[in-house]
């Protein structure tokens, strides 16, 4: 097939019913014209503004930061939920866990459903379930009530961390996902860190109630932006909408080819069963995914665990609900010393840039940071295990989960870049499987605090956290010096590069042509 341009917008190569390429239509009956991205092209992603590129990937995580407001807010209602839904600490609990394990299964379908069909639409359901959801908790009788609906938020409030690491390779090139990814870094943990502080006093005047109906407002709000201000980021279904309407134009059947060859059509049913499938195909099938997942899964357990031990760490001070929810802004000033020291991981990444032939860093390149903040996590642990305890000021425990938060924010960010960096257009597939390994153990970490906790000692069980996470901090350094090995060994990292390949000749050559 021999390319031409379709006026400014489209490159095209015309099929005649022969089979042979032509370049010009009228030579012939045009049976099928298959058309990709210009070079340039201002309806391509990476081609935008950059006010429209950071307008969409500011709403898109601005959805992820306050979908973390919520699951720590929750947690706050605890005891509002026990004395007006006459419940158990347990059942109340169970909210967390039925909200992230959903959360964790979710994303198995939805996100490789966006991969195929596009982000936009998905994310604007996503943000009106998720509102919807609040409105049966605030007016729940009962506990049961409750949990069903924190479950259904949980499928909805998923598409947020599953699709944005998606949304950010859909629009930016791997050697500038530095800055947005450590922007999502820094909102999804200052969120979690911010609902806790908020809705610690709001349970204390009003109930959890009022923390539903707070939540609420602040999901219509976040569903009014994404309505109007995010775009269509997936550049197949922006590419396929434009095959459509020019065939609807023309008459001529237009098919979409982002990658520069013919695929073969397949029935609705065949692509969901292939894209839902994948995730799981990731997670047991390739190591790096594999890898990636148990980490992040042990450490979100961790993550929830610590955060539900504040309110009985505290407590030994004699420490409010309001004013145990005011210490998690630690998770905020961990965050936010995080993203200044997230540059040093870029300064880096870019060093490895310009040490490349081909002026492409290799994913490991994402994982200098969280090789530090693997050995930073299990050194605050320990601190927070042995200082958190009556007769030491309760600053002790509140400076080691500044330090803890800030030791998670470059492994946080590394979940994310790394294997967005390392499946591209399947980055939402990989970062799903991940996602549901994590949320799984987030889900199920928080049911057995309390009895932890009770039976062990507060510092004794803390400091198991600390040993745990020491025994996976090898993680990332493991990848570091083996990671390209594995890359090469794995079948879809190999069909991705080849991708990569094909897409560099064919711009290469339409310069050339030029």
């Amino acid at each position: 097939m021999s390319p031409a341009l379709l006026g400014r917008d489209t490159m095209v190569s015309v099929i005649s019913p022969d089979g042979s390429g032509d370049t010009d239509a009228s030579k012939s009956p045009v049976e099928t014209v298959v058309i990709r991205f210009a070079e340039p092209d201002t309806d391509n992603p990476f081609d935008w503004r950059p006010v429209k590129k950071w307008t969409t990937i500011v709403t898109a995580e601005l959805y992820a930061m306050i979908t973390a407001i919520n699951s720590t807010g929750y947690g706050k209602g605890i005891a509002s939920m026990q004395r007006d839904l006459n419940c158990s600490t347990l059942a109340a609990t169970a909210g967390i866990t039925s909200n992230l394990v959903v959360w964790a299964i979710a994303p198995l379908m939805l996100a490789p459903i966006s991969e195929q069909f596009g982000r936009r639409g998905m994310m604007l359901a996503s943000t009106i379930v998720f509102t919807l959801c609040f409105i049966p908790q605030a007016l729940a009788p009962n506990i049961a009530i409750v949990i069903a609906f924190r479950g259904l938020q949980g499928a909805a409030a998923s598409s947020a961390n599953s699709l944005v690491g998606g949304v950010v390779a859909d629009v930016f090139q791997a050697e500038t996902r530095g800055a947005p990814m450590n922007m999502l870094s820094f909102l999804i943990l200052s969120g979690q860190g911010l609902g806790a502080a908020i809705f610690g006093w709001v349970e204390m005047s009003l109930g959890f109630r009022w923390i539903a109906w707070i939540n609420m407002i602040i999901g219509f709000v976040i569903t009014i932006t994404v309505y109007f201000l995010l775009a269509e980021t997936r550049g197949s279904k922006i590419l396929e909408d434009r095959a459509r309407r020019l065939t609807s134009q023309t008459g001529v059947l237009h098919i979409a080819d982002t990658y520069g060859s013919n695929k073969e059509q397949k029935s609705m049913f065949e692509l969901i069963k292939a894209t839902t499938s994948r995730p799981i195909a990731f997670l047991l099938t390739e190591p790096i995914v594999s890898a990636m997942a148990i980490w992040a899964a042990l450490l979100w357990g961790i993550v929830f665990l610590l955060f539900s031990s504040v309110p009985l760490v505290f407590g030994q001070y004699g420490f409010s609900v309001g004013q145990t929810g005011a210490v998690m802004v630690t998770a905020m000033i961990g965050a936010f010393f995080g993203t200044f020291a997230a540059t040093g991981q870029d300064r880096l990444y870019h060093r490895d840039e310009k040490l490349m032939p081909h002026g492409r860093a290799p994913p490991e390149s994402r994982l200098y940071g969280a090789c530090v903040g693997g050995v930073i996590v299990p050194i605050s642990l320990l601190w927070f295990a042995w200082g958190g305890r009556p007769g030491v000021h309760w600053m002790v425990p509140s400076v080691a989960l500044v330090l803890f938060n800030f030791g998670l924010f470059p492994i946080y960010l590394a979940t994310y870049s790394y294997l967005t960096d390392s499946y591209e257009q399947y980055g939402s597939s990989a970062i799903a499987a991940q996602s549901f390994m994590r949320n799984l153990f987030g889900g199920l970490f928080p049911l057995f605090t309390d009895a932890m906790y009770q039976n062990l000692g507060y510092p004794l069980a803390s400091s198991l956290l600390g040993g745990l996470a020491f025994a996976f901090a090898i993680v990332p350094f493991l990848l570091m010096e083996y990671g390209p090995y594995v890359r090469k060994k794995s079948r879809v990292a190999r069909e991705i590069a080849r991708q990569q390949e094909q897409r560099t000749a064919i711009v290469v050559r339409i310069r050339g042509e030029r």
